[in-house]
């Protein structure tokens, strides 16, 4: 009986989750390729954040740490 409880309730929380996501949220493509590692360690974010950022190590070369936080591609120059 409680194994029955718990997994009604673990099967009603992943519902309500489940019915809780945005079906128009699009990934962007350019902090998609920057994230494939996971998150940053302490020393990756202080060579993401630094004056002259580096390279971090798993990840495309061309990735920035942005103001808000997140890794991503610099934008690209239309033309």
């Amino acid at each position: 009986m409680r194994k029955a409880s718990l997994l009604t309730i673990i099967l009603g929380m992943a519902l309500a989750v489940g019915a809780c996501r945005n079906p128009d949220y699009k990934p962007d493509p350019d902090v998609e390729a920057c994230n494939v590692g996971g998150p940053l360690g302490k020393m990756e974010r202080a060579a993401a954040t630094a004056p002259n950022p580096q390279a971090v190590p798993g990840r495309p070369v061309d990735c920035r740490m942005g103001p808000d936080g997140v890794m991503r591609l610099p934008p690209r120059s239309g033309g």
